[in-house]
C-alpha cells in the first residue's frame, strides 16, 4: 500500500508543476501583450487667457458728417457764386456757392433807410430840446448810418420817458422793418458754411429760384461716418469713443475709426440698433461701402476655443495626468466659430475631439510636442 502512494504523490508533484509553468507563461504572454497596446493620442489646445475683447460687426456705406441740402429761401433768377455751379465742384467756407437776383429788395431796402433817416432827422429837433442827455448819442448814431452797409445796432435806451417817445413816433417799428428787409437781402447770396463739394444739383445756373425749393446737395470732404446696425445682445457692449477697425474690399485695405454715437430706439423693422462710426481718410469717399467691428474691451480675462469643443452642459474635455476629465465652463460669448469661456486655467490641455466621443476617464495622451 505504502509502494502503491508513492508513485501518486510523484505524480501529483509532477502535475502542480507543469500547471505552475502553464500558468506563468500565460501571464508573461498577457504580460506583454498589454505592454504591445496603444495608449490613446488626441490633438490638445493649449490654453492661454487673455484680455477679451467684443468685436461687434458693422457694415454700411460711407456718408459725409456734415451735409446740408441748399434750399431756396427767396424767389428771384439765380448766377453762379466764385465757380461754376456744378456737380463736383468744391467750396471753401465762406465761398459764395450761388447768388439769386436782389434787386427788388435792394430797391425797397434803400428806400426804407432813407425814410428811416428822415424820421430819425425830424426827431433830433426834439430831442435835444427836451432829451439834451440822449443828443449826443443819437448825433453819432445817425452820422454812423451808411446807405450800402446794414443798419448799426441801436444805442442802449434806459429812459422809459423816452422809449416811449420813440414808440410814440414809429421808430422801432421802422427799424426792425428795416432789419427784416437786410435779412432777407441776404439770403439773395448761398454762402458755403464749410469745406465742401456739390455732390447733386436741381437746378442750372440761370434758372429761376422759388421759395422752399431745393437747389443742390453740399458735402464736407473731410470728415465721414457709417451708418450700421448692432443686434440687441450686441448693444450692452456699445460705449462712446470705442475702436472700430473698417475694411474696404476694392482697395483690400483697412481704415481706423471709433464709435460715434448710437440710438438707444430699437428700429421695429429689424428689432435691432443704429450705430455711427466716425472715420477719416483720403482715401474714403461718399458712398463707399465698408464692413469690420466695433473693439469692445471687457475688463475680464478668458479663453478662446472652438466652438464645437463647447458641450451642451457647458463642460469641456481636457487631459490631466493622461486622463481625460470633464471641466465646466462659463460661457461669455461667441463669435463666428470661437466661444470666449472663463475657468480655465493657464496651460490647460483642451482635448480637440468631439465632445460626443465618450473620452472621460480614458487614459491617453497629447499629439502636440
Amino acid at each position: 500500500m505504502t509502494r502503491l502512494k508513492r508513485p501518486l504523490n510523484s505524480l501529483y508533484i509532477i502535475l502542480i508543476v507543469i500547471s505552475f509553468l502553464v500558468s506563468s507563461c500565460n501571464r508573461a504572454e498577457l504580460k506583454n501583450e498589454n505592454k504591445s497596446l496603444p495608449i490613446a493620442q488626441y490633438e490638445t489646445i493649449k490654453i492661454v487667457n487673455e484680455d477679451l475683447e467684443r468685436k461687434i460687426k458693422i457694415r454700411g456705406n460711407i456718408e459725409s458728417s456734415k451735409k446740408i441740402s441748399i434750399v431756396s429761401e427767396v424767389q428771384g433768377k439765380t448766377f453762379q457764386g466764385v465757380n461754376l455751379f456744378n456737380e463736383g465742384v468744391s467750396y471753401k467756407k465762406g465761398d459764395v456757392i450761388l447768388s439769386i437776383d436782389d434787386t427788388d429788395n435792394l430797391y425797397n431796402l434803400n428806400s426804407s433807410k432813407s425814410k428811416f433817416i428822415g424820421l430819425l432827422n425830424g426827431l433830433m429837433s426834439t430831442i435835444k430840446l427836451d432829451f439834451p442827455e440822449e443828443y449826443g448819442t443819437w448825433e453819432r448814431y445817425l452820422n454812423e448810418i451808411v446807405e450800402k452797409k446794414n443798419l448799426p445796432q441801436l444805442p442802449e435806451i434806459e429812459g422809459q420817458k423816452f422809449r416811449s417817445f420813440l414808440i410814440s413816433n414809429n421808430f422801432f417799428e421802422t427799424y426792425y422793418s428795416i432789419k427784416a428787409q437786410e435779412n432777407t437781402l441776404s439770403k439773395h447770396r448761398i454762402i458755403a458754411p464749410f469745406n465742401g463739394t456739390i455732390t447733386t444739383t436741381y437746378i442750372k445756373s440761370g434758372d429761376m429760384a422759388l421759395p422752399q425749393m431745393k437747389l443742390a446737395e453740399f458735402s464736407n470732404n473731410d470728415f465721414f461716418e457709417l451708418e450700421a446696425i448692432v443686434s440687441i445682445q450686441d448693444y450692452k457692449f456699445l460705449k462712446i469713443g470705442q475702436k472700430v477697425v473698417l475694411y474696404s474690399q476694392d482697395l483690400d485695405k483697412e481704415f481706423e475709426g471709433y464709435l460715434l454715437r448710437y440710438n438707444p430706439k430699437i428700429d421695429k423693422q429689424n428689432q435691432s440698433f443704429k450705430v455711427y462710426a466716425s472715420i477719416n481718410s483720403d482715401e474714403i469717399y461718399e458712398g463707399m461701402y465698408l464692413e469690420g467691428n466695433i473693439h469692445s474691451p471687457l475688463n475680464l480675462k478668458g479663453a478662446r476655443i472652438p466652438r464645437l469643443l463647447l458641450k451642451r452642459n457647458n463642460e469641456v474635455n481636457i487631459l490631466i495626468d493622461s486622463v481625460i476629465m470633464s471641466k465646466p465652463v462659463n460661457p461669455l460669448f461667441f463669435e463666428d466659430n470661437m466661444v470666449f469661456v472663463y475657468g480655465l486655467n493657464d496651460n490647460t490641455l483642451l482635448v480637440n475631439e468631439s465632445p460626443n466621443k465618450p473620452l472621460v476617464g480614458q487614459i491617453a495622451i497629447s499629439k502636440n510636442k
